[in-house]
C-alpha cells in the first residue's frame, strides 16, 4: 500500500479511494516560508494562476495592435508616393504649347545675353588693340580733298512712297524725298538718323578717290545704333563687307580684308587691314555683301580710311 502524506491528504491531494489527484492549489512555483498561513498561500497561488493567462493575453493584444499600426503606416507611405506620382504625371500632361513657348523664349533670351557678352568682350579687346579712329587722319574725308565717285558706285535707292504731302483745300500734293547724295559717306560729321546713303538691296559698293596715296592700315564703318533707332532695330545696316585697295580708278582692286559689322556694337567700328607688300593706294572700294535683314535697301552712314602717307 502506498504511503500517504498527511499534509497532502489535508490539502485534498487524494480522492476517496486514496488515489492522488491534481490540485491547482499546489501549483505555486515557489515555497512559502512556514511562518505564512496556509490560507494566505492558497490565495496567492490562485492569484498567480489567474495573472499568467491575463498577462499573456494582454501581450498578444499589444503585439497585434503594433502590427496593425505598422501595416497602416506602410500603406500610408506607399499611398503618398502614388499621389506624388499622379500629381507629377498630371502636371506633365497639363503643360501646353504656351508653357513650351515660354521655356523656349527664356532659352533664347539667355542665348542672346551670352552673345551680347561675347560681343562686348570682343569690342573691348578691339579697343585695347586698335588706336582710336579720331586720333588719326581720315584720307576719305571730302573736306580734305577726297571724292566719292558716284558713277563707279551702286545706284542710290529711291523710295516709291512720298515723304510728306501738303494739303491744299480738299486735295493734297505729295512730295517725294529728294535723292540722297552718296557723298554723305565722305562728309564726316556726327551720325544722325536718316543722314545716310542708301542703295538697293543688300549688296552694293562705292568707290572713293582718296585725298592722298596712302598705305592703308585701318578703316571705320559707321551706322546708327539700336538705341537711337526709332524702330529699335538696324536691319538696313551692313553686315559682311570687304575693302579693296585700288591704285587707279580703273583698277580691279586688291582685297585688303573681309569684315563683319556688329549690329549690337558701337556706332562707329574700326577694322584692321592685313599687311600688304604693295600697300600704297589712291582709291578704295567698299563692297557690302549683306545687311542685317532689310530686303529693300542698305544704308551707309560713314566710311573712313586711316593710314600713313
Amino acid at each position: 500500500m502506498l504511503r500517504r502524506s498527511s499534509r497532502l491528504d489535508v490539502a485534498g491531494y487524494y480522492n476517496l479511494q486514496g488515489e492522488p489527484v491534481i490540485s491547482y492549489r499546489e501549483t505555486s512555483t515557489y515555497r512559502r516560508p512556514k511562518r505564512f498561513a496556509h490560507d494566505s498561500r492558497k490565495d496567492t497561488t490562485k492569484k498567480m494562476v489567474r495573472f499568467v493567462p491575463e498577462a499573456k493575453e494582454a501581450s498578444g493584444v499589444r503585439g497585434a495592435n503594433e502590427a496593425s499600426r505598422n501595416s497602416i503606416n506602410r500603406w500610408l507611405f506607399y499611398m503618398l508616393f502614388v499621389c506624388l506620382g499622379i500629381v507629377n504625371f498630371t502636371l506633365a500632361l497639363s503643360m501646353n504649347s504656351n508653357s513650351l513657348d515660354t521655356v523656349l523664349s527664356r532659352t533664347e533670351g539667355l542665348e542672346q545675353q551670352v552673345r551680347m557678352l561675347q560681343n562686348e568682350v570682343l569690342r573691348l579687346k578691339r579697343i585695347n588693340e586698335l588706336p582710336p579712329w579720331d586720333s588719326m587722319p581720315n584720307f576719305a574725308l571730302e573736306s580734305q580733298g577726297a571724292r566719292l565717285l558716284a558713277h563707279l558706285s551702286s545706284k542710290t535707292y529711291q523710295s516709291a512712297k512720298p515723304t510728306f504731302s501738303i494739303p491744299i483745300w480738299n486735295f493734297s500734293i505729295p512730295f517725294w524725298r529728294p535723292t540722297a547724295d552718296p557723298s554723305i559717306v565722305t562728309q564726316g560729321g556726327p551720325i544722325m538718323v536718316g543722314r545716310c546713303w542708301p542703295f538697293h538691296g543688300e549688296r552694293g559698293h562705292l568707290v572713293i578717290a582718296l585725298s592722298h596715296p596712302v598705305n592703308i592700315n585701318l578703316v571705320t564703318l559707321g551706322h546708327i545704333s539700336k538705341t537711337v533707332s526709332p524702330t529699335g532695330n538696324i536691319s538696313s545696316a551692313p553686315k559682311m563687307f570687304a575693302v579693296y585697295g585700288m591704285k587707279t580708278k580703273e583698277d580691279e582692286g586688291t582685297l585688303l580684308g573681309t569684315f563683319r559689322y556688329d549690329q549690337d556694337g558701337e556706332s562707329v567700328q574700326t577694322f584692321k587691314l592685313s599687311d600688304q607688300e604693295e600697300g600704297v593706294f589712291s582709291h578704295v572700294k567698299l563692297k557690302v555683301e549683306s545687311n542685317w535683314g532689310n530686303p529693300d535697301y542698305t544704308c551707309v552712314y560713314n566710311f573712313r580710311v586711316l593710314g600713313i602717307i
